[in-house]
């Protein structure tokens, strides 16, 4: 459910006019200030208001198994919050996936073998619009980090067993690719916006190799040497990747390539401790902070945008497939205790709706639903219209308004 009301920029024509004849004493400041003001007074008929979910449902009521979490440490060990995955494979179908434990069998340790694992993939396709489950299929995890890394005209990739596999429509699996074997924490697949590129890359921060597979075929069609040091994104015919976020003495910035040519950095992008990047779609990326950033791949920035509230750490921001759509969810710190060193737990507060050209914000929407605390997994449908959002093992659904046209 939502609902909005129109509310004009605070950054209007007619506050602008006020700043530019309240002083010419410092002309340099006040040009800066209105190329910042001109940026956000595009979209003068921002609106603004409440959303919450048309409906919600606990996934384990679903299909009556529980997810499990990834274990860390070694003398003493420690398991963290469950592993979802959760991506709309057409616009009313959302695939969720999660590892539990099979029952009658014995602990399965992190190191176990493939053929005695006990540890299994639950892929769930539920309707979008009504909360039904459509169909349900398990396969061997052997990984507490197994899931569905990328969707593609209705067909989906799992990362399961040392595989990549692509299922249908209907949970049945069509290919595998093998990946190749690793003596560390293992891979990790970003896909591009569109699903239809996946870059492979090695989970720890040392160097290897970067893998570049095609979603439909599941065939390797590139690869080089690389170096894992910051945030990383592809598109379909690029690569973006963050510098010297985990390294000192040396400034961050962000760096371009293609499979023929090598990295570059990308001129006039300034960027903060730990901004990500994200493509939105061949020619936009999305870049976090505060504030976040849209810039084009010439390094022409669309817009800078400061929100209000802190950054969800469980997600900067999700874009559609189509490209068309960004939603960035801001959150607040709740039950902290004042003046002790006891941080709090991070509560879903707002969504903003960014749409192309990416000139300003379309919509912002304060959360009134249930509360969503802590670790939460978004997903947006490939023409922007919902909402997915797993949080604590419940399932729910938001309507959006349309996407704003483009002149």
């Amino acid at each position: 459910m939502w609902e909005y009301f129109v509310c004009h920029s605070p950054f209007g024509s007619t506050q602008l006019r006020t700043y530019l004849a309240v002083s010419f004493v410092t002309i340099s400041f006040l040009i800066s200030i209105a190329s910042a003001v001109s940026a956000q007074a595009k979209r003068p008929d921002e609106k603004q208001g409440s959303v919450s979910f048309a409906w919600r449902v606990k996934i384990s009521d679903v299909v009556g198994e529980r997810p499990i979490g990834e274990i860390f440490g070694n003398e003493r060990e420690f398991q963290a919050h469950e592993y979802l995955s959760m991506k709309f494979i057409d616009s009313n179908t959302v695939a969720v996936a999660y590892v539990f434990r099979e029952l009658n069998t014995r602990l399965t340790h992190r190191d176990s073998s493939l053929s005695s694992s006990s540890l299994r993939l639950q892929i769930i396709l539920v309707n979008a619009t009504t909360g039904k489950a459509i169909e349900a299929r398990s396969v061997v995890a052997a990984s507490r980090r197994a899931g569905i890394v990328a969707v593609n005209e209705g067909r989906l990739v799992a990362q399961v067993e040392g595989k990549l596999v692509l299922y249908s429509a209907e949970l049945q699996p069509i290919r595998d690719f093998s990946l190749p074997d690793s003596d560390k924490r293992g891979w990790q697949v970003v896909p591009s916006p569109t699903g239809k590129t996946l870059l492979v890359i090695p989970r720890d921060h040392g160097t290897g190799q970067w893998l570049v597979v095609d979603t439909n075929s599941l065939r390797l069609t590139g690869s080089w040497t690389d170096n894992l040091d910051g945030a990383v994104a592809v598109s379909d015919s690029s690569f973006a990747k963050v510098t010297c976020v985990w390294r000192h003495k040396c400034s961050p910035e962000l760096q371009l390539r293609s499979l023929l040519s090598n990295w570059v950095p990308l001129p006039n992008v300034e960027l903060q401790s730990h901004s990500s990047p994200q493509f939105v779609n061949d020619d936009v990326i999305f870049l976090s902070g505060h504030p976040s950033q849209f810039i084009q791949t010439d390094g022409t920035t669309l817009l800078a945008d400061a929100l209000p509230g802190s950054t969800c750490f469980w997600e900067a921001g999700i874009s559609s497939s189509f490209g068309r759509r960004v939603i960035v969810p801001t959150c607040e710190i709740v039950e902290s205790a004042r003046g002790l060193d006891i941080g709090g737990t991070v509560e879903l507060r707002a969504i903003t709706i960014y749409d192309a050209p990416f000139d300003g914000r379309s919509y912002y929407f304060s959360y009134t639903g249930p509360k969503q605390k802590g670790l939460t997994y978004l997903a947006v449908s490939p023409s922007g219209h919902k909402l997915a959002v797993l949080n604590n093992g419940s399932l729910g659904i938001i309507d959006l308004p349309e996407p704003r046209p483009v002149n």
